[in-house]
């Protein structure tokens, strides 16, 4: 009964069955997919007998049947940015019972979510305007649907927007540079609501804009390094983005006027050898001689390793090589060379050279001098010249009748002249002489001894 009296629902009696299998897998006996939505209404079971006789009814089921459809969310729901607003929009309930929709809101896909209508919309209503946000910010939106009693449903799946601003921020002014050794350098006014400038630079006076740098220059001043061969004009324009990447007009165009920049040549080797402990390059520049001022040297510890400069200075323009005696013996180097203008332009680097550092050849030191000393405790002091460059001394001692030399101290480092020998043999003779090692180990001839007598 829904409200015009009782109807028989079916033409055919349901007959019991297997009652008990069914009560064990929770299935219905009787499903009314015809029930009115949003009504209550009433069921009697009337049973039947063998013969067609029908009982007495049971007593009323009355029940509510609720429009379930009029909860489920709306399909295709789209976010669209606009000028100072994102537009929202969604498909035609699927029931007509639908009473209103809640919009809701999050900077995340995963929420939390902001509920931006506190009061429902209408029912019937399709679109939705979101003019709250805070340009720049991406987010996501979700609607739900309200039953006729106010219960919303499930929410729709987020739908995704960027809010914009009303408009993009205005053109940066006052757009000016200063040329410097390696860079010119630029800076402008700052502008109000600007989250970052994008810089444009075009080589020549009618030449193609392109960007300098990567990214977005943060802060109203940019500079823009001058590399080889960078000469003529420059002209440059500003423009300002705002957070929501709305970017303004270009600011007025700055013309810069470069001096000639061209490089020297790059300096060829014509030689090399790492014979003796140093190594020796030899080269010569590359083009117009008078252009090359001076010439830089750089080495590295193997080819794929960082080039360092090893001169302190450019060598003259007029050098047609160079010697390193700062090369460790038994190590391999590689060495390039790089040209170095009036204006402090540089080459490119020349061709690198592998060089293998042979032994060193090292001479006989002087003799030394030995002095005994009793107080504070008894040693013997040998006073030597230091060896050259990164040559260490290695200091040995005979004693007595002995034929042998004994090592007293040694290597010790490059540029110390003194050594102890704290345990001298008391009550003879001892002679001490003295040689030189380089960083890889070989040894030069020793020095004339000096003797004395230890008391």
């Amino acid at each position: 009964d829904d409200g015009g009296g009782m109807k028989l629902l079916g033409k055919n009696p349901i007959f019991p069955g297997n009652a008990e299998a069914r009560k064990k897998q929770k299935l219905p006996r009787f499903t009314d997919d015809t029930a009115p939505p949003e009504q209550e209404v009433s069921y009697e079971v009337v049973g039947i007998d063998v013969f067609g006789r029908e009982s007495v009814p049971s007593l009323p089921l009355k029940i509510f049947v609720p429009d379930v459809a009029a909860s489920f969310p709306p399909e295709s729901v789209t976010a669209d940015s606009k000028p100072g607003a994102v537009e929202l929009s969604w498909s035609k309930p699927q029931s007509p019972r639908t009473s209103g929709y809640l919009i809701e809101r999050s900077a995340f896909s995963q929420g939390p979510y902001t509920t931006l209508t506190p009061k429902p919309l209408p029912a019937g209503t399709l679109r939705y305007s979101d003019d709250s946000g805070t340009p720049g910010t991406h987010y996501y939106y979700r609607v739900y649907s309200l039953d006729p009693r106010g219960k919303q449903g499930a929410p729709s799946r987020a739908a995704a927007a960027v809010f914009a601003g009303l408009s993009a921020p205005s053109s940066p002014e006052g757009l000016e540079a200063s040329r410097g050794a390696d860079a010119i350098s630029l800076k402008w006014s700052p502008v109000k609501g600007a989250a970052g400038y994008r810089v444009e630079k075009t080589a020549g006076k009618e030449g193609k804009w392109s960007y300098a740098g990567n990214a977005l220059v943060m802060d109203p001043r940019f500079d823009d390094p001058i590399v080889l061969g960078m000469e003529g004009v420059m002209k440059y324009r500003v423009s300002a983005v705002g957070a929501d990447n709305q970017a303004s007009p270009p600011s007025a165009e700055l013309l810069v006027e470069l001096p000639p920049n061209r490089p020297p040549a790059t300096p060829k080797i014509t030689g090399f050898s790492g014979m003796g402990g140093v190594a020796r390059i030899d080269f010569i520049p590359g083009g117009d001689p008078q252009k090359a001022q001076g010439f830089l040297v750089l080495r590295g510890a193997a080819m794929l390793a960082e080039p360092m400069v090893i001169t302190d200075k450019p060598l003259e323009g007029s050098a047609r090589s160079f010697t390193d005696d700062k090369a460790v013996p038994g190590q391999e180097y590689w060495y390039r060379l790089v040209a170095v203008d009036s204006a402090e332009n540089r080459s490119e680097a020349s061709e690198p050279v592998a060089v293998r550092i042979g032994d060193p050849v090292l001479q006989a030191p002087p003799a030394p001098k030995a002095q005994f000393i009793e107080n504070p405790f008894p040693r013997v002091v040998i006073s030597f010249a230091p060896g050259p460059g990164a040559t260490a001394a290695v200091i040995e001692r005979q004693a007595g009748d002995s034929t042998e030399w004994d090592r007293v101290a040694g290597p010790v480092a490059p540029g110390v002249s003194q050594a102890l020998d704290t345990r001298p043999p008391r009550g003879r003779s001892a002679s001490y002489r003295v040689y030189y090692q380089a960083l890889n180990g070989a040894s030069g001839p020793p020095s004339p001894p000096a003797t004395i007598k230890v008391p």
